[in-house]
């Protein structure tokens, strides 16, 4: 993630170029997280989020549930994710990992009608979790 990016409508912000190409490492290890939302037919939508360390949160992955069940199955990167700052807009921006969040994830169920309920700090750097169950209260 780059963060401190300045977008102007109808402008172009330059984040790379031929001579500073953002290298992205690919990442070489992965574990699903699955469960169930209930109720199943809200049309839930379940979203992968980690907070890097200097505060910035960025959503991972978004799957949404299966409606006639309330399954939902993703496969998240374990490695520590990047962090880049544009800053002034000098080229090369420099990515740096940070592997105080790697396979760290706040798994968050939400749909229309109903409170988002979230699952903190879910870890799956030891392998694949399972039964990360949701139940939505419906909305006041």
């Amino acid at each position: 993630m780059i963060h401190s990016i300045p977008v102007v409508a109808g402008g172009t912000t330059t984040v790379s170029d031929s001579a500073h190409p953002i290298e992205l490492k690919l990442s070489s290890s992965s574990h699903s997280v699955s469960g169930t939302v209930q109720p199943a037919d809200v049309g839930a939508t379940i979203r992968a989020l980690q907070t890097f360390s200097s505060g910035e949160t960025m959503e991972v992955q978004s799957v949404n549930a299966d409606p006639s069940d309330g399954s939902y199955s993703m496969t998240l990167p374990v490695d520590p994710p990047s962090l880049g700052d544009y800053a002034d807009g000098t080229l090369p921006i420099t990515l740096v990992p940070d592997a105080s969040i790697a396979g760290i994830y706040d798994l968050e169920a939400s749909a229309e009608g109903y409170l988002a309920q979230t699952a903190p700090g879910v870890n799956i750097s030891g392998g694949d979790v399972l039964n990360q169950d949701f139940t939505l209260p419906a909305a006041p």
